[in-house]
């Protein structure tokens, strides 16, 4: 049995297999006719009549083009839909990052201006994204050290500078007096004698030099030992004995602790200090050298006079490379002024640090700490 115009509309050929069960309507295929319409095929077996029943195949086609219709409008507008989302989401990701990076863009243009003459320039603490704020903080930070360093090394250049002039200048000026004329042995000899004490002058401040260098970039090596503090300050007061009577000012030691340290380089760091305190104390006066346990296992070493004392305005710079407080109040004109500089250095190294306290009228306590022998040095 067959429906009339079958044929015509669908191809028996274009329908699928039925199953081999009988009565079950197999997988429906889509196809499209010639005409443009749409139709779903499908194929089963099953039996007709009732006195003598045959098995025939059933083919059903089902008009489904007002539906397929609809379904490719559908995919037309969501293809389109997609398409406009993903331009719009793209433009959106680049307006986003644009902004994103925008903080970055003004932080680069900001380290653009940074230059060894312009080290003033921050980035300043504008709103910043979270994720920024640390970074600039941090970057102002370092800025802010290296306009401390490159100050330091403009002025220590030119103290270095004028401090090298001075003896340099003198030797030029007696060595042309002595070629002015023909003089006697005798006077050469003085002539000698005072270039002598000039080049004296310059080796010391060249080896300070030498040593401070070495100390900044730890290249000096520490031998440490447990010493007797002690001990090592009454060696050190002892050499400096006759000094401090010539100069009627007494000395003494106090205190008593154990100390690891480079016994040479803190026999250079006290007599430094005690040198120091000497030259800026008047006749009668007393220097105090005392030693004492700190609460973190280290080791402290105060040197203490009652000299003029230091200005407050000084203070912070008293440890400074060539730095003086004002020449006149020293006795002695031949310091390189480097040896509260080298004094500081031999403590980073031991890896403490040195202080300074001062009261004009009342004297000066330079205080030298030195870790635990746990914590050891550089």
């Amino acid at each position: 049995m067959v429906t009339t115009g079958m044929d015509e509309l669908v191809p028996a050929s274009q329908f699928p297999t039925p199953l081999p069960e009988p009565e079950l309507l197999g997988k429906s295929v889509e196809w499209n006719s010639p005409g443009g319409r749409t139709l779903l095929l499908a194929s089963a077996t099953g039996q007709l009549g009732t006195n003598a029943p045959q098995w025939r195949v059933i083919q059903i086609a089902l008009d489904v083009t007002p539906e397929a219709g609809i379904l490719a409008d559908y995919r037309a507008k969501l293809g389109l839909v997609l398409l406009l989302g993903l331009a719009v989401s793209a433009a959106a990701g680049v307006w986003i990052a644009r902004q994103g990076l925008r903080p970055l863009d003004e932080i680069t243009r900001a380290t653009q201006l940074v230059t060894a003459s312009q080290l003033n320039e921050r980035i300043g603490q504008s709103p910043w994204p979270a994720e920024l704020s640390v970074l600039a903080m941090e970057f102002d930070r370092m800025l802010g050290r290296l306009q401390d360093s490159f100050t330091r090394l403009s002025q220590f250049s030119a103290d270095l500078a004028h401090e090298l002039r001075n003896p340099i200048n003198n030797l030029m000026g007696e060595a042309e007096v002595a070629l002015s004329r023909s003089r006697n042995p005798d006077e050469y000899r003085d002539v000698l004698e005072s270039n002598l004490e000039e080049l004296h002058h310059l080796a010391r401040m060249i080896d300070s030099l030498l040593f401070i260098a070495r100390a900044d970039h730890a290249q000096t090596r520490l031998e440490l030992k447990p010493l007797d503090a002690r001990g090592e300050i009454q060696a050190v007061l002892d050499f400096h004995e006759a000094e401090a009577a010539e100069h009627e000012v007494l000395l003494s030691a106090q205190g008593d602790a154990t100390i690891h340290a480079d016994p040479t380089l803190l026999r250079r760091a006290l007599s430094n200090l005690i040198s120091n305190a000497l030259a800026h104390t008047p006749a009668g006066g007393h220097v105090r050298v005392s030693a004492a346990k700190q609460p973190d296992g280290g080791v402290s070493l105060s040197v203490a006079d009652d000299g003029k004392g230091i200005p407050p305005e000084h203070l912070p710079r008293v440890f400074d490379r060539f730095y003086r407080v004002d020449p006149a109040r020293s006795r002695h004109t031949t310091g390189t002024g480097l040896g509260l500089a080298i004094v500081k250095s031999i403590a980073e190294l031991h890896g403490g640090s040195a202080s300074v306290e001062s009261q004009p009228t009342k004297g000066t306590v330079v205080t030298m700490r030195f870790p635990s022998a746990r914590k050891g040095g550089k």
